[in-house]
């Protein structure tokens, strides 16, 4: 069974190889018109699939890159008098890094209804091509970071705005280079409206209005997915939350902009398609809000933008001294990248938390297939995945808030000060998120994930108990209860998925 730092090893070379290929010069950009050029061996619906892919792709970095801002917020250092408006920076980040999540279901049911397969991987585009509107970086929050979220998300219309905060913004976030050389997420759902709106170029006959049920829909998805994420037992019942993580305890919701307004769209036709993808481009860019009294993205970033300018001094920082792209992977022979997290018992952590982004992602992609294996309104495995969905949610989140305490190095018996620097979640995608052709391998590839993770576990345990243990991790017992809550749930999961196996094989699936 491959361990998740062998599987991302594996994706890195990938990644280099396909750049030594030219991958970038594969797609290329018509100078007048700003939009991708279609290859001569595409037709214009591989064309929609292929900008539809490359937008799922963004939103999925997108919400990873808000989701590591927003862990990073809060530290102790923090005036006391300041800390709410940090707090609530922190809530609206995860408010919209949510809505991005249903902004990548969107993305899957236009997909889905243009007959092609969904698509939750990161990396299947060179990050210097058109669209992505700036590299791939995990990094705690500061006024850069904030300046290309903002510029992200920013309205086409603005983008040469001649308003001295906007020109601020477009000058950090660009490094002084031409708007048009910077690309805002705007531009690819333009790009794609405008195509699947052409009764030319998309007939009729691409879409598949019969695959409407088969779509994530907000009953699945918004319903379930409450103010405060909490643990789920093998059964999808909640369990009491662990104190001292992020999502251990009640989060204030003092502002109803934090609040996440799910837009997940299922779609049957042309129409529909096209209102589904504008409401998502609206909840991102829109200028004036995202309707009903709701603040687009780029609204709620600016604003804390202008707030962090107003408030944030010279003598403290909103943030923890977190690394940037933090990973477990050292590869033999080189030196250890910028963002290597050293120390074994921090990067059990990482491991653990790379394992159940893995899981998070195959189950995902798992729900889709259940839907279609069977018909709408009967009883299926897919709820059944549905809960362990909103499970693994919560354990990302409880990992997360634990690494970021951590030390990348180990302290060597010294104390944690100012300058010692912390970990982050890797977010490391695994070297496939094909499942298995069969419905009992797919769950059987559950099972190995469910086996790394008990792996990782036990090492985390061993750490504690190991003589050379720094008093930093006595110091820390929620870690270990939550260690033991995920194991004794993964046991309860494992006896779950294994009746479920039985089931299938002995009912032909």
């Amino acid at each position: 069974m491959a361990t998740p730092r062998a599987v991302n090893a594996v994706q890195i070379h990938h990644d280099v190889a396909a750049r030594e290929r030219g991958g970038a010069q594969q797609l290329q950009i018509d100078p007048e018109t700003k939009k991708l050029v279609k290859r001569s061996d595409m037709t214009w619906h591989d064309h929609l699939i292929m900008l539809l892919n490359l937008g799922a792709a963004i939103e999925h970095a997108l919400m990873v890159q808000y989701l590591y801002a927003a862990y990073s917020l809060g530290n102790t250092h923090v005036p006391e008098e300041f800390r709410p408006n940090v707090q609530q920076w922190q809530e609206t980040i995860l408010s919209v890094a949510r809505e991005e999540m249903g902004h990548l279901l969107t993305v899957q049911n236009v997909l889905t209804l243009m007959g092609a397969g969904v698509n939750l991987n990161r990396q299947n585009f060179p990050w210097d091509i058109a669209y992505y509107p700036f590299p791939f970086t995990l990094e705690p929050l500061s006024l850069d970071s904030l300046a290309r979220y903002v510029y992200a998300e920013m309205p086409l219309d603005e983008l040469h705005s001649d308003n001295a905060v906007i020109v601020e913004i477009r000058r950090r976030a660009t490094g002084g280079k031409s708007p048009d050389e910077i690309h805002s997420v705007g531009l690819i759902y333009s790009e794609i409206i405008e195509l699947i709106g052409d009764e030319k170029r998309i007939q009729d006959s691409s879409f598949h209005e019969n695959t409407y049920s088969h779509q994530a829909s907000w009953d699945d998805w918004g319903r379930r997915y409450g103010p405060e994420l909490r643990p789920l037992d093998a059964e999808g019942g909640l369990l009491e939350p662990t104190p001292g993580v992020i999502g251990g305890a009640a989060e204030a919701k003092t502002d109803p902009h934090s609040r996440a307004i799910l837009l997940i769209e299922q779609v049957a036709s042309r129409t529909e398609a096209i209102a589904a993808l504008y409401a998502v481009s609206v909840q991102g860019e829109g200028p004036h809000g995202a309707g009903e009294g709701e603040m687009s993205h780029f609204q709620r970033f600016l604003h804390i933008y202008k707030d962090w300018k107003a408030i944030v001094k010279d003598d403290w920082l909103p943030t923890r001294n977190v690394v940037k792209n933090p990973t477990t992977l050292k590869l033999p022979g080189a030196s250890a990248p910028e963002g290597y997290i050293s120390w074994k018992y921090t990067q059990h952590w990482a491991d653990l938390f790379n394992t159940r982004y893995r899981l998070l992602l195959n189950l995902i992609s798992h729900t889709f297939r259940e839907a279609l294996a069977t018909p709408a309104g009967q009883p299926s495995l897919r709820a059944v995945l549905m809960h362990r969905i909103f499970g693994e949610m919560y354990n990302l989140k409880a990992i997360a808030g634990i690494l970021v305490q951590l030390p990348v190095k180990d302290l060597a018996g010294a104390e944690a000060d100012r300058d010692t620097l912390y970990a982050g979640p890797p977010f490391e995608m695994p070297f496939s998120l094909t499942l298995p052709p069969d419905d009992a391998d797919a769950f059987g590839m559950h099972l190995d994930v469910l086996g790394s993770s008990d792996k990782l576990c036990y090492e985390i345990l061993y750490c504690r108990r190991s003589k050379e243990a720094p008093p930093f991790i006595s110091e820390r017992p929620e870690d270990e209860a939550y260690i033991r809550t995920l194991l004794d749930i993964d046991s309860q999961t494992r006896d779950s998925m294994r009746a479920t196996i039985a089931g299938l094989k002995k009912g032909g699936r």
